[in-house]
């Protein structure tokens, strides 16, 4: 690979030239470490690039800065071709027997020789022999360019996928040096440290997994823009797992998902169903479950614990709840301690001190018409 620059001086002298040029093969994608202090209520969040090339030579001691930016898209909307309705047309179809060309690439030819051209692999010398309608040639081509676009802007948007819908482009200049080999290979660099100040909050759902799963809420101080990417999770030190970070803009705010807290015992208690009496014509069914939990942390905590109510589809199938009292009459409003959600579920928000414990119960009756059977299926809502 070698550049000639040819250059033309009135007297002797020395001069030091620069070189910019644009290769292919090179991509990056964001990913994090997020550090967890609970007893300080602080977060870390470590963001990497991780850079991969292919481009023919080794980048020693580069400066890096990495983009989100998309050229090969272009800048202006694409136009759009009119299209026409007509009839279809009962004249006899023209053929074409035999296409050659030769020497230039496929962009200055002619309908037809470009669509043959497209459906060799952009060959630069092509002899067809085979009768096709000039019609079909003519959709082949159309197909094909589609297909040609779509692939392009794929490839183009292999980056800007990572970076979430919210955030249009952006870009950053890796602090330090670092050498990235050509070997198609992810290599980490640091794009910054940033630290943030979460709020904690516990959620649950004993009745899907009898635990507490600790949540963050936190607004993106910070001046960098944080893609959506794959996250490890540390809390306290130790390894949590792995998650999903969304995209986020700086003074957006957005929640990380940090496991489950196994300081906080959850206790999810087999349901209790009876028949009651009823009237003749109707089967009455109570229901009743207990949920426990405790709070093992020398720190007091706030655990909301989500448990479903079926909710009847027929006319004929009443369902009301017992306990907790009035929630079949009330609003949801999330300021209350206790509420029915619109999903039918009911959501507790309760307070634990360092070492309390404290019992949820649910209770419920399901009315239905004698000599009919529940069934129950589950849907997302």
């Amino acid at each position: 690979r070698e550049v000639s620059v040819v250059l033309e001086s009135q007297e002797a002298t020395q001069l030091e030239l620069h070189f910019s040029y644009v290769v292919s093969r090179a991509r990056w994608s964001p990913k994090y470490d997020i550090r967890v202090f609970s007893n300080e209520s602080a977060m870390k969040i470590i963001y990497y690039g991780m850079v991969q090339q292919n481009t023919g030579e080794d980048w020693e001691n580069a400066q890096i800065s990495l983009s989100t930016s998309m050229p090969g898209v272009g800048g202006t909307v694409p136009p759009l071709t009119v299209q026409k309705a007509h009839f279809k047309s009962n004249k006899p179809v023209s053929f074409v027997s035999s296409v050659v060309g030769g020497g230039g690439g496929v962009s200055g030819s002619s309908p037809v020789r470009r669509a043959q051209s497209m459906r060799t692999g952009g060959s630069s010398t092509l002899r067809k022999s085979k009768h096709m309608p000039v019609d079909e040639i003519l959709a082949a081509e159309a197909a094909d360019d589609a297909s040609m676009a779509s692939e392009q802007a794929g490839r183009a948007g292999d980056t800007l996928r990572s970076g979430g819908s919210n955030i249009q482009s952006t870009q950053f200049e890796v602090p330090r040096l670092f050498t990235i080999p050509c070997d198609g290979e992810e290599h980490k660099v640091t794009i910054a440290i940033i630290d943030l100040c979460p709020t904690f909050e516990y959620e649950s759902v004993p009745q899907r997994a009898p635990y507490a799963y600790l949540k963050a809420a936190v607004t993106n101080t910070s001046n960098y823009a944080l893609l959506a990417g794959p996250t490890n999770i540390y809390v306290d030190n130790n390894f949590i797992g792995k998650s999903e970070l969304k995209a986020a803009a700086p003074s957006e705010e957005f929640h990380c998902h940090l496991g489950a807290d196994h300081g906080i015992k959850m206790s999810y208690k087999p349901m209790y169903k009876k028949r009651e009496g009823g009237q003749s014509k109707t089967a009455l069914f109570s229901h009743k479950q207990v949920i426990e939990l405790r709070n093992t942390h020398q720190k007091p905590i706030r655990v909301q614990v989500i448990e479903p109510v079926p909710r009847p589809i027929e006319d004929k199938i009443k369902v009301n709840i017992v306990e907790p009292p009035k929630l079949n009459s009330e609003k949801y409003d999330k300021q209350k301690p206790i509420r029915l959600s619109k999903s039918h579920c009911v959501e507790w928000d309760v307070d634990l001190d360092a070492g309390e414990g404290k019992e949820l119960v649910l209770r419920y009756n399901i009315e239905l018409p004698a000599g009919e059977t529940l069934e129950y299926t589950v849907s997302e809502n």
